[in-house]
């Protein structure tokens, strides 16, 4: 068991541990919506599930995935308010269908 599914089944229980199970089609749902490739799985999660993509639209791209509804609507917040000045850029969210989810441009 790596960091993410530990930590996320000791503090969510049977959620987190559904929620781990579900991460496969999260992604592939988000990979369909957002119509990204190439997506890459960071190796240093412990909380979120973070992945580097390639979008048409956009190039380079960072999902980030979140059981954890309130810290993502925090973060994205926090996102739409600096709108990629001095931080990462957010392209899109979902926060309605699968889990809680952000879209965005990496910082160069």
């Amino acid at each position: 068991m790596n960091e993410l599914e530990k930590n996320t089944i000791n503090l969510f229980g049977k959620r987190g541990k559904e929620w781990i199970q579900s991460l496969p089609k999260i992604t592939e749902y988000l990979s369909k919506k957002w119509q990204l490739t190439d997506s890459i799985a960071v190796e240093n999660m412990s909380w979120n599930y973070v992945a580097k993509a390639y979008s048409k639209k956009h190039g380079p791209v960072c999902i980030k995935v979140s059981i954890d509804e309130n810290l993502i609507a925090d973060e994205i917040k926090a996102l739409e308010y600096f709108n990629g000045f001095g931080m990462i850029k957010l392209i899109d969210h979902d926060t309605e269908s699968v889990s809680y989810t952000h879209l965005t441009l990496p910082t160069t």
